[in-house]
């Protein structure tokens, strides 16, 4: 037998890795939770025709064609234009937030608030002087009824959400 030929190690080339010792657990491998199916965002009942997204379009254009020829000349315009949109939005806030799909209860809670603030103050203000202590006191009970509300709308949200995660689907 001829003698081996010793090789040079070069001096980049690392040493092998040695084995890790028993001691040490090897963290299991994960397996991909299994997909449930995704929640889509709940259908109106005028579902093939998008009645709420037309609303939305059409109260923002009566916007600014309001804006465009000045409030002397469009107060309809804008009036129709911000009734239109809200009526479009609230629809669609109010569906996905009862159905389970997405939380809206903040601005769900504030919008009857606002209503009742302005006509309050709009009916108080035309037969009486209206007091600086009682605008402090009309903000206090918007508070209340707004954290009211919050907390209302929040429960039947987690209810709605609760029934679609016993279904299986998720967000």
């Amino acid at each position: 037998m001829a003698p081996r030929k010793r090789r040079r190690r070069s001096p980049t080339r690392r040493p092998q890795a040695t084995a890790i010792p028993a001691s040490k657990p090897q963290p299991a491998a994960r397996l991909p939770a299994p997909r449930r199916p995704v929640r889509e965002r709940p259908q109106a009942p005028w579902h093939p025709f998008p009645l709420s997204e037309i609303l939305i379009v059409a109260g923002a254009a009566a916007v600014v064609f309001s804006i465009i020829y000045g409030p002397t000349r469009a107060v309809a315009a804008l009036l129709c234009g911000i009734a239109a949109v809200l009526a479009g939005t609230v629809e669609v806030t109010w569906r996905e937030h009862f159905s389970g799909f997405r939380s809206h209860a903040l601005l769900l809670s504030i919008l009857p608030v606002v209503a009742m603030h302005t006509a309050v103050v709009l009916i108080v203000g035309a037969f009486t002087t209206f007091p600086h202590l009682a605008n402090a006191a009309l903000v206090a009970v918007d508070v209340a009824l707004v954290l009211l509300l919050f907390r209302y709308l929040r429960a039947r949200f987690a209810e709605a959400s609760a029934r679609l995660a016993a279904r299986g689907v998720s967000q």
